[in-house]
């Protein structure tokens, strides 16, 4: 269940563009909100390793750690990255059902309008309060991905120039092994471009 619901009591319309919402993009919402600050405190835990490795005095370098953190950095940036993707799946989910709100109220305003009854006009104005009260909801919990898509953006872009100053440190630090595996990874990355 997306947490924009809480305290908010759907009718009509909007229980129908809540519900299409949360069929179409439930599980991304779900994934963003449980998985992102568990991906967010390994991208902090993976930097706060490679700086105590990079900024060490030492000369020699532990080749096979230093490697397998690179790995590791590169596995938890492809978390990071799938995990940004919910985030956009979400916001044009809401983004969708924003603009469903907007027509479906419209219409219901079209139909008070026309109506003489008093009694289908307060059906119809408790209906258009429930789509108002929705439509706040998702502009808010847009706003909220938004700021944290950002921010985990953020720390993965940090991550991604951390885990390159590793590359290149194991090039330049562990001797032909070093040059080796980094000429191998180039290599690899230019056969996928190609």
């Amino acid at each position: 269940m997306l947490p924009i619901l809480a305290g908010l009591a759907l009718v009509g319309a909007g229980l129908w563009i809540y519900n299409e919402l949360q069929e179409q993009a439930g599980a991304e919402r779900e994934r963003w909100y449980t998985k992102r600050e568990e991906v967010q405190r390994s991208i902090e835990w993976h930097e706060e390793e490679i700086r105590n490795h990079l900024s060490s005095a030492r000369h020699s370098y532990d080749f096979k750690v230093l490697v397998d953190m690179h790995f590791s950095c590169m596995k938890v940036a492809d978390q990071a990255y799938s995990l940004l993707k919910d985030a956009i799946v979400s916001l044009e989910k809401i983004g969708e059902a924003i603009t469903k709100t907007k027509e479906q109220r419209e219409l219901l305003f079209e139909r008070k309008k026309a109506s003489t009854n008093s009694g289908e006009k307060a059906e119809i104005q408790q209906e258009i309060s429930s789509i108002q009260e929705l439509r706040s909801k998702l502009f808010n919990d847009k706003d909220e991905i938004k700021r944290q898509r950002d921010d985990f953006l953020l720390k993965v872009k940090d991550l991604n120039s951390k885990t390159h100053d590793l590359k290149i440190s194991i090039r330049d630090r562990t001797g032909f092994k070093g040059q080796d595996w980094y000429a191998r990874l180039e290599a690899r990355k230019a056969s996928r471009n190609a």
